[in-house]
């Protein structure tokens, strides 16, 4: 909404570029900046803030992305940066005080730009590219946020363009990554990205590629996120030869590999320690590993997305677990009983030392949940030779 307060930094801009001009007139060697009438920056602040959107969507790496975009040619179609939307899921746009889902339908990676359609139209009128580029020294108008928040205000700031060369130029206003960059009809030159502004060409050239048939764009795949989890199982020992449960407390480390943001294939190396004593005989002491490479495919189902997504992550696989216990005791004996020759009964404690060691490979099914980095899941390694020895395991950790 134009407000008194924005007007009057329209008419304070106007009013600076007058006291520039009048003072140069005396000044040689004073080089004036052209400017955009205070009329036209009022106008389009008013017809051109409506179309200002703001864009949260996850990135390829768990961090979440934030930026803003403007509803372009279309009231389903919002122009922003592309490495806003780079993952390909989960993308929400808050227009008109509203989320809606958005699907990207065009990119340019080379240009830093993308266009997304709304799941349902805008109720607001698009923003039109401008019919040619914009030469340097030309006056342009820029729109941004004034903060992250969904109600912050939506500042115009007027400059020049300062460079142009092929489909980029730079402006000496601040920009915000995904905003418009105006001419002082309003009309789009250019968009803001991360490493300055691509022409509105570019736009023209991404809606031209729109087709409705077409598959959605997706992110690809991304070979290296790094996990860090901590796990207890609970299972029989078959290295014991009883199917009495115990309990081991350790840790994960190990990646992922993500296709599309959909396929999931994780690798991990766990450690694990036995805890606690043998239920059945408080005074012997065991002590125990188990070692365990685990694989598995996946597949993420987006609950929710936005700048913290929500995943459920069903997954099948194969862990390969090596375990020893080291078990110490003493076994009582009963010796010198008349019966046996002696003159009478006695109870002698004989040490012993057992080593027992396994290795297993189990087939796995689990269910993990991810919301941001942090993961919590539940596996259960199935013993096919004896079910009863197969492996519970719960795990909380972080993938980025």
């Amino acid at each position: 909404m134009f407000t008194a307060k924005h007007a009057a930094c329209a008419c304070a801009l106007a009013a600076m570029a007058m006291c520039i001009a009048v003072h140069a007139e005396d000044e040689p060697g004073v080089v004036l900046l052209p400017v955009c009438s205070s009329d036209a920056i009022a106008d389009v602040h008013r017809r051109a803030s409506p179309a200002m959107v703001v864009v949260r969507a996850p990135g390829a790496r768990g961090l979440p992305q934030y930026g803003v975009g403007f509803v372009f040619a279309s009231r389903r179609y919002v122009a922003t940066a592309f490495s806003i939307v780079e993952n390909g899921r989960g993308i929400e746009v808050t227009v008109d005080g509203e989320e809606r889902e958005a699907l990207v339908v065009a990119v340019n990676r080379s240009s830093d730009v993308a266009i997304v359609r709304l799941e349902r139209a805008a109720p607001v009128t698009p923003l039109v590219a401008a019919r040619g580029r914009i030469p340097v020294g030309e006056p342009v108008l820029t729109l941004r946020r004034s903060d992250d928040s969904d109600a912050a205000d939506v500042v115009i700031d007027a400059g020049i363009v300062t460079a142009a060369k092929d489909r980029r130029m730079r402006t000496n206003v601040e920009l915000t990554r995904g905003g418009p960059v105006l001419d002082c009809a309003g009309e789009v030159v250019g968009i803001a990205t991360e490493d300055g502004v691509a022409l509105a060409r570019t736009l023209d050239d991404l809606r031209g590629t729109i087709d409705p048939s077409a598959e959605p764009y997706a992110s690809g795949w991304s070979l290296w996120h790094p996990m860090i989890t901590f796990h207890g199982q609970l299972g029989a020992s078959p290295a014991r030869g009883q199917d009495r449960p115990d309990g081991w407390l350790g840790f994960g480390i190990g990646t992922a590999i993500i296709g599309d943001d959909r396929w999931y294939f994780p690798l991990e190396a766990r450690a694990l320690w036995l805890v606690g004593p043998d239920p059945m005989d408080p005074l012997v002491e065991r002590r125990g590993m188990r070692l365990s490479l685990a694989s598995a495919a996946g597949y993420r189902f987006l609950i929710s997305g936005g700048d913290t997504p929500l995943y459920l992550i069903p997954t099948v696989g194969l862990m390969l677990s090596y375990e020893e216990i080291v078990t110490r005791g003493a076994a009582l004996a009963l010796g010198g009983c008349p019966s046996l020759g002696g003159s009478r009964c006695e109870l002698t404690a004989m040490p012993f030392e057992r080593v027992e060691s396994l290795v297993r490979v189990m087939p796995t099914i689990g269910l993990k949940l991810q919301l941001g980095f942090g993961t919590v899941g539940y596996e259960l390694a199935i013993d096919v030779t004896s079910p009863a020895r197969s492996v519970h395991q719960m795990s909380a950790g972080f993938q980025f």
